[in-house]
């Protein structure tokens, strides 16, 4: 794997993480709603679109399908997890957020597929938090 386009992406991820921190540091799971789909969504796409990714397309990047479903289903899996985990200190039910995280997941892997390398991010942790606050009703 070469650096070429993770330059900045460092950069963009702990912009990402403290503006989530900064705005919404009393509901920890609005963070992991933007975190999470880039810190193991968009690792899984990495690694299963490098080993497995045959099927090809290109909207802005070089993405894979196969990629891009261990994209939304990484997403979903750690979003779940997480959400159960804060289900324990805040007043919400894991059930209650199960078709949020399924959106949430799903624009994740959307706006990565449009990210060229290293914007996504910043893209996916914005788009994927902002995704989980509209419809939690948050906004």
């Amino acid at each position: 794997m070469t650096e070429e386009g993770h330059h900045l992406g460092l950069i963009f991820y702990a912009v990402s993480y403290t503006f989530l921190a900064l705005f919404f540091a009393s509901k920890a799971y609005v963070i992991a709603a933007g975190i999470l789909p880039m810190a193991y969504g968009d690792a899984a796409a990495s690694m299963v679109g490098e080993r497995y990714g045959r099927r090809r397309y290109r909207l802005i990047a070089d993405k894979s399908l196969e990629g891009s479903a261990a994209m939304f289903f990484a997403s979903f899996f750690s979003l779940t997890i997480s959400l159960a985990f804060f289900s324990l200190f805040y007043p919400f039910s894991v059930f209650d957020k199960v078709f949020i995280a399924i959106i949430v997941s799903a624009v994740a892997t959307l706006v990565e597929g449009f990210s060229p390398m290293g914007f996504d991010n910043l893209t996916v942790p914005v788009f994927s938090s902002l995704t989980f606050l509209l419809l939690d009703g948050g906004i």
